[in-house]
């Protein structure tokens, strides 16, 4: 047991920091059209220039504010995934490594915490969580 719930509260931990990166960032982008600073401790998670030349080559073809809805959503589509694990449902583990995978829209350093949410996910632990125990007749 020690190690199943171990390896949900990595996930967890893990799929929070990405989920809630997303949203900030995707707000960030949507509400002021600008990327996050790249000066100072922010540095660390401004996107890097292969991110901002995307966004560049997708700009002129859609507003450039635009491109923040789509991290907003993975981010909170993110935690519904992480709800659903924690509830055992069926779906989860599934929905978890497609917005896992889709993640990877910002091709940026925190990357590294998609590629772990997809070997969490994978391991035997995670399968052990979402078998459901046998019924106890006591």
């Amino acid at each position: 047991m020690k190690n199943k719930t171990l390896t949900l509260a990595l996930l967890t931990f893990i799929g929070l920091a990405l989920a809630v990166w997303l949203i900030l960032y995707g707000l960030q982008l949507r509400f002021f059209g600008t990327f996050i600073s790249r000066s100072g401790l922010l540095s660390l998670i401004s996107p890097p220039q292969a991110f901002v030349t995307w966004v560049g080559w997708i700009s002129a073809r859609v507003a450039h504010a635009e491109m923040g809805w789509p991290l907003v959503v993975v981010g909170c589509s993110l935690l519904g995934s992480l709800a659903g694990l924690w509830l055992r449902q069926r779906w989860a583990p599934r929905s978890l490594l497609i917005f896992s995978i889709a993640s990877f829209i910002t091709m940026h350093w925190m990357n590294v915490l998609s590629i772990l949410l997809l070997l969490l996910v994978g391991t035997q632990a995670m399968q052990e969580w979402m078998t459901p125990a046998p019924p106890s007749h006591g």
